[in-house]
């Protein structure tokens, strides 16, 4: 099954593609690329320096998230590391307001665009996981089986990052829990769930809220007792 993404191919004709330019001048300390991404609408506003390196570092940001395996999103990773060290965690904490609100496709981009550029970071795959899995709870309601277990499968690897990352993470094991019952794999869920508990019952001392810590809340509706309709 391929996996989903909650876009169509639409978002590539916001780009445009340009070589760079051999006796160009470039941003002190980063490299030239063979090609650079650019907004269209950059280009017909003529934009020109500071303006033009932020509309090129957001469009590598954009095509990034949309096209993780893009042929240069080596280089492009590289380059924005040097262009603002602190991206990854802006691209974080976006993903992760888009996500609260329900606007999935643009929690994910950024999320994915995160995870580019800092992978091990844990809040990022388990905001990831959970918008995951609450877009495949959309997608189920509105009767898009194939798509919903895609969402959840997706959901299901970034969740298990984020417990690699930190074992100790008790509501990404919640979350595993859930995502595991509507994939149709109870005893999996029971394991995730009870070690949720497990997890929970062992604190001795209250941690930083979760929202100070940046991590989304799975929501109270989420509960692990329906698996995913078939198509009949």
């Amino acid at each position: 099954m391929k996996e989903y993404q909650p876009w169509d191919d639409s978002w590539r004709s916001e780009l445009t593609f340009i070589p760079w330019p051999p006796d160009a001048e470039h941003r002190e300390g980063l490299p030239p690329l063979p090609l650079y991404p650019v907004f269209n609408s950059a280009i017909e506003q003529k934009l020109e320096g500071e303006e033009m390196w932020q509309t090129i570092g957001g469009s590598i940001i954009y095509l990034l998230g949309h096209e993780p395996d893009h042929p240069l999103a080596d280089l492009y990773i590289q380059w924005l590391r040097l262009f603002n060290p602190q991206l990854a965690h802006q691209l974080m904490s976006d993903g992760t307001n888009f996500a609260s609100n329900y606007n999935f496709p643009s929690a994910i981009w950024m999320l994915q665009a995160a995870l580019l550029l800092e992978p091990g970071q844990v809040e990022a795959n388990f905001n990831l996981g959970l918008a995951f899995s609450q877009l495949g709870d959309t997608l189920r309601n509105d009767k898009y089986f194939d798509e919903a277990v895609s969402s959840y499968q997706q959901a299901y690897q970034y969740l298990k990052n984020a417990i690699e990352l930190d074992p100790q993470l008790s509501m990404a094991y919640y979350a595993l829990g859930v995502v595991c019952s509507r994939l149709g794999r109870p005893e999996e869920s029971k394991r995730y769930l009870e070690k949720s508990i497990e997890l929970e019952m062992a604190k001795k001392a209250p941690k930083a809220s979760d929202e100070a810590s940046g991590r989304m809340q799975p929501r109270p509706a989420d509960r692990p007792n329906q698996d995913v309709p078939q198509k009949m």
